[in-house]
């Protein structure tokens, strides 16, 4: 209720990674944050700012958060648009770390 009183607080709202914990598998927690958002926010770019340009520039990292030129070229391609549904977040296709192609999951198969 509050966030629907309030929704000037979306651009102060950063993302944590939950990873502190023996049991959280680091950024899935994120992941649920950005579902119980969506419940209550209906304007999805202002829900995915959170993860990007707000925890960015809360961490000091201005160079990051957006696709620009000059900016990091850190991105992750989703098979499906993660706006229409937060759970598309786990339908990685490709990352870009530091402007390569990378494998997401190298180690894990």
């Amino acid at each position: 209720k509050f966030l629907k009183l309030h929704p000037e607080v979306y651009d102060k709202l950063i993302l944590g990674s939950g990873s502190g914990h023996k049991l959280s598998f680091p950024g899935i927690s994120g992941i649920q944050e950005l579902g119980i958002l969506q419940s209550v926010n209906k304007k999805k770019e202002r829900l995915f700012k959170i993860p990007t340009v707000n925890t960015c520039s809360y961490i000091g990292v201005e160079n990051s958060g957006k696709i620009k030129e000059g900016y990091e070229a850190n991105l992750i391609l989703y098979s499906e648009n993660p706006t229409n549904k937060y759970s598309h977040l786990y339908k990685i296709e490709k990352v870009y770390y530091q402007g390569d192609l990378v494998d997401p999951y190298k180690g894990m198969k």
